[in-house]
């Protein structure tokens, strides 16, 4: 009973290391699990997320610093796969959206490989507006929806 509650007690220490690092956004060899680094993107864009100038695919200045964060995660973690998912929300043409998220997917795409990320861990999906995280206003309008999510796939070679 001691040694159980000696692992569980260190697991929870574990637990804390995870959350202190994701906190500082502090990157470490020592994380290895694919879930832990999933936890670090996402904490990493939540804090910053990806965005563009209204009708554009070039990302902002302040945006670009969390995509430094996540190249140089990627960069350290050099088995994982990635899908650099775009999405929009439901104002204009369902194509037009679809296209836009794809060119802003690809954007970042772009800047991670020009950040040292190799090319052929990465895919670029564009989705439009059909996975919608909050409900648009009446004129189709979420800031929520307009997002580029960074997902890790796996650990085998595409």
């Amino acid at each position: 009973k001691q040694e159980i509650s000696k692992n569980a007690e260190n697991s929870e220490k574990n637990d804390e290391e995870i959350i202190k690092t994701s906190e500082n956004i502090d990157i470490s060899n020592t994380i290895q699990n694919p879930k832990q680094i999933q936890f670090m993107i996402n904490e990493i864009l939540a804090q910053n997320k990806i965005s563009f100038k209204r009708r554009s695919v070039k990302i902002t200045k302040e945006s670009f610093e969390s995509v430094k964060k996540v190249a140089d995660i990627f960069k350290e973690n050099k088995d994982l796969n990635v899908e650099i998912a775009g999405h929009t929300d439901s104002r204009g043409k369902a194509s037009l959206n679809k296209r836009i998220s794809q060119d802003r997917a690809n954007s970042v795409k772009a800047a991670l490989v020009k950040l040292g990320v190799d090319k052929k861990r990465l895919k670029a999906v564009g989705y439009g507006e059909q996975f919608p995280v909050a409900k648009d206003d009446k004129d189709g309008l979420s800031e929520i929806n307009r997002r580029v999510e960074i997902n890790i796939e796996g650990v085998e070679k595409w």
